[in-house]
């Protein structure tokens, strides 16, 4: 694997790493990617399938790491292959197609409603969207709105309930 600035690590598919405890519990969330540059297309609700985020996710390997202890106890726990495309996966690809929509709908409406105008963390069942910047802040323009609709950048993750539920799927 080399470093690049292309939308996936291999030719099919993610590599997920994350913290974890010795016993595979998430220390912390999973980063999937910006949002900045789908914006519009997250507020138009492009159909899941033709996303960027499903691009990103639709073929993972998760590699949980645990770097407890000193750098000599650190090690990979079992690796676990997540393809959309099989019919085992089913039931994750439909909760995730929901956590978008709901994540389209719930970022318009921070648009929308909320006193600044900004969009707010959006969660769903797995994925959420929320901040993920650092000074200088990145803030996210909208053609559609014609203005700013955030402060700082933002970006998927899925939540520690993803790696719960894939760990007992995959048992």
């Amino acid at each position: 694997m080399h470093l690049s600035s292309t939308n996936l690590d291999f030719d099919d598919g993610e590599l997920k790493t994350n913290k974890c405890d010795s016993a595979g519990n998430p220390r912390e969330t999973v980063f999937i990617s910006q949002i900045s540059s789908v914006m519009d297309e997250l507020i138009q609700e492009r159909p899941f399938e033709e996303t960027h985020l499903y691009e990103k996710i639709s073929n993972i390997l998760y590699v949980p790491v645990c770097k407890d202890g000193n750098p000599g106890n650190w090690m990979f726990l079992p690796s676990i292959h997540i393809d959309l495309s099989s019919p085992r996966y089913a039931q994750l690809r439909d909760m995730w197609r929901s956590d978008y929509y709901s994540i389209c709908r719930q970022l318009r409406g921070h648009i929308e409603t909320s006193p600044d105008g900004y969009i707010h963390t959006s969660n769903g069942q797995h994925i959420q969207v929320r901040s993920k910047d650092s000074k200088p802040y990145h803030p996210i323009y909208s053609q559609v709105y014609g203005r700013y609709v955030s402060n700082k950048n933002h970006a998927f993750y899925f939540r520690k309930e993803f790696v719960y539920d894939i760990r007992s799927m995959s048992r």
